[in-house]
């Protein structure tokens, strides 16, 4: 088993530390809506969903948990999400680290990272290149939400 980073990217919004933060868990409910369905929160921290996803051209549905696992506003979130379908054949474990910087009075840099664990071969050979590009998709809509809320 291996940890592998699946994204990485890094943008400049035109907005305070503050505003940015307040409006980041929006953006990433947004960035997920796709193929998200049946979302139960269960605490400030925790929450499970469905998500409809294509392996090779094949409708999943993937059973999410997701826990907040360290929240620093308006510095630092990070967030663990166990993903698991086709009958057990697929055990993905991610955990998304997102940091947030001021860059003077009315900027903030963001950093955002995934990083995938637990990953066995025959997963790492079939379904690595989908679990990046999705991953990267997803950021890429956080920060397109960011700059339009902003």
């Amino acid at each position: 088993m291996s940890e592998v980073e699946t994204a990485r990217t890094s943008f400049v919004i035109e907005a305070p530390n503050q505003r940015v933060w307040n409006l980041l868990g929006r953006a990433i409910f947004d960035s997920m809506g796709k193929g998200l369905e049946q979302m139960k929160v269960i605490d400030e921290n925790n929450f499970r969903a469905n998500l409809k996803v294509k392996v090779f051209a094949i409708p999943i549905t993937m059973q999410i948990r997701g826990e907040t696992s360290d929240i620093t506003p308006p510095e630092r979130l990070v967030t663990k999400l166990g993903t698991k379908g086709m009958g057990g054949l697929v055990n993905l474990n991610q955990v998304i680290y997102i940091t947030l910087k001021p860059e003077g009075q009315d900027k903030t840099k963001i950093e955002a990272w995934a990083v995938a664990t637990g990953l066995n071969a025959l997963f790492k050979m079939a379904l690595l290149g989908q679990v990046r590009h999705q991953a990267k998709e997803i950021f890429g809509i956080i920060e397109q939400r960011l700059k339009q809320w902003a």
